[in-house]
């Protein structure tokens, strides 16, 4: 299907702005009165990375048809039969995901329902094209594992994230934006593992201390410019914490000598003022700690450290 109007021909070209006007208007009327059922039968066979998006604007009807979920199922059900990625799938992904991000919504409603028992989504680098988070994303119900590193994703993260059932959650090295949503609370009971590194966030952070079972919090390298909330003591079994070029600001928290488990601790590259706690030092299981670049008046004892 080329990609100018159905009603561009030579011919048209020819004649006078006037009658091409009209003519235009008269074709896009003939395309209005085409049945629905033609419309469907002719159109399903456009593969669906052939954006068929621009044919919505032909006509209301158009845009009806093409939209609905049965056009959808229809078109995705003749190029990728039910089964396909199963079949084709390597670790949790297959090369039609790539395709989720750039395809309707009707289109992502549909493909997402035939993959309901997905429990791991690898997807880290595949995208090329800027893209957005698919919001129907939150509708896998298995899912545990969820990496979209280096996909080149903008926009915020959608609230429906927190509708899963994840044990690890891997957005980093992308261009996200907005504030960090408060529905990633939600995954209080099952997340282990988050990484939200080098994107455009910002704070504050309050609503991840509710994630109780966390091991491993980044959040490094966005701009989130607020303090580090006491909450954070809620973290018992935070293991690595890193919040290094954050733009953190006010004193160092006091809430983090509460963290016993806490082995990384990288909050470099920051705002922080004030002292820091020798009890910092005599943390049982830290072994490797660094506050340099910060602001601190007085510190009781190196500001970076290895003992790994």
């Amino acid at each position: 299907m080329p990609d100018t109007p159905l009603w561009d021909s030579p011919a048209l070209s020819r004649q006078s702005p006037l009658a091409q006007r009209s003519l235009k208007r008269k074709r896009a009327t003939d395309l209005a009165d085409l049945p629905q059922e033609l419309i469907e039968n002719v159109f399903k066979w456009i593969p669906p990375n052939q954006n068929t998006r621009r044919f919505c604007l032909l006509s209301i009807k158009f845009n009806v048809v093409l939209s609905s979920m049965f056009f959808a199922a229809a078109n995705l059900n003749l190029f990728i039969p039910p089964g396909f990625e199963t079949r084709h799938a390597s670790n949790g992904s297959n090369d039609l995901d790539v395709d989720l991000f750039h395809w309707p919504s009707n289109y992502q409603t549909f493909y997402i329902s035939r993959n309901l028992a997905l429990k791991v989504v690898n997807w880290s680098k595949k995208l090329l094209i800027p893209s957005y988070i698919p919001i129907v994303l939150g509708a896998l119900p298995n899912l545990v594992h969820l990496n979209l590193s280096r996909c080149n994703l903008r926009g915020k993260i959608p609230d429906t994230v927190g509708n899963l059932t994840l044990k690890s959650l891997n957005l980093s090295h992308n261009h996200l934006s907005g504030p960090i949503p408060s529905s990633l609370s939600n995954l209080s009971a099952s997340l282990y593992t988050l990484n939200i590194s080098e994107n455009n966030l910002t704070g504050p952070f309050d609503a991840l201390c509710s994630i109780s079972n966390l091991a491993i919090l980044s959040i490094a390298r966005n701009p989130l410019s607020c303090e580090i909330p006491s909450a954070i003591a809620k973290l018992e079994h935070l293991l690595e914490l890193s919040l290094h070029d954050c733009d953190l600001q006010g004193p160092f928290a006091s809430a983090i000598l509460e963290l016993t488990c806490l082995e990384r601790l990288m909050l470099n590259g920051n705002k922080l003022g004030g002292r820091v706690p020798r009890g910092l030092m005599e943390m049982p299981r830290l072994q490797i700690c660094d506050l340099r670049g910060n602001e601190f008046v007085e510190v009781d004892g190196p500001v970076c450290w290895d003992w790994k």
